[in-house]
């Protein structure tokens, strides 16, 4: 708790400025040409209509972290090594032309310095699979819940259109509860505050399923592998 108290007590005017633009919720576009994230999932799922995936039948369909999309959240773990690097490759340039170019022009436009260190993300993009099921997956958190730094923040990108109840839900402030889905297709990704913001799934009862990525990062300077979160433990936050 100190060094996360530390950290913010350091943060200037224009770095407390530059913070709350990047923590309010908001939809970043890219040209899905340059940034295939498509067809490398298309190839381990070995399926060209995503959002058609069938739900798991074999009693997966209660919900929990897995749910119905077990199976295919199973093909992704064990997806080939060409698959794993195209994905890769993918995620870098995303951050690179699309995610660090945003985040400083924010900073340069309140004057802050924060991104003169750059960034640090988390080793590879968590996959999700939303399939039709009479109950959701997970439970309604905030990142702060599992260990998560307040300083790191949250891009959400589908490769299916999503909205309503095959969407991610999330608030749009903390501790405000105006839940709402991310409506948004494939070529948008939303920034979104999710250490504090509370998001969750519902029954996904669309009869399409969702297929997306999401990923976490922070400016390098507020990253500290033995810095402390708000409980007092060790950040979950580590780098590959």
């Amino acid at each position: 708790m100190a060094a996360l108290a530390s950290a913010d007590d350091a943060l200037t005017p224009e770095d407390r400025a530059a913070l709350a633009e990047l923590r309010t919720q908001r939809t970043l576009t890219y040209d899905t040409q340059e940034h295939d994230w498509r067809s490398p999932v298309v190839d381990a799922m070995g399926a060209e209509a995503l959002q058609t995936l069938e739900p798991a039948t074999d009693g997966r369909s209660r919900g929990g972290s897995r749910g119905a999309g077990a199976p295919w959240l199973r093909k992704w773990t064990t997806r080939s090594p060409d698959v794993r690097e195209r994905i890769l490759d993918t995620f870098l340039k995303f951050l690179q032309k699309v995610v660090l170019p945003h985040v400083r022009d924010v900073c340069a436009r309140h004057g802050s310095t924060l991104c003169e260190d750059g960034l640090v993300f988390q080793r590879e993009p968590s996959f999700r699979c939303h399939a039709p099921s009479p109950n959701p997956t997970g439970r309604p958190h905030c990142d702060a819940d599992y260990g998560h730094s307040a300083f790191e923040l949250n891009v959400w990108l589908p490769l299916t259109e999503c909205g309503g109840s095959n969407s991610l839900w999330c608030e749009s402030v903390p501790m405000k509860g105006d839940y709402a889905p991310f409506t948004v297709n494939y070529g948008e990704a939303v920034l979104f505050w999710g250490n504090r913001c509370r998001h969750y799934t519902v029954a996904n009862d669309s009869g399409s399923t969702r297929v997306s990525f999401d990923f976490r990062f922070l400016f390098r300077r507020f990253y500290d592998p033995h810095m402390e979160n708000i409980y007092g433990g060790p950040t979950a936050f580590l780098l590959g």
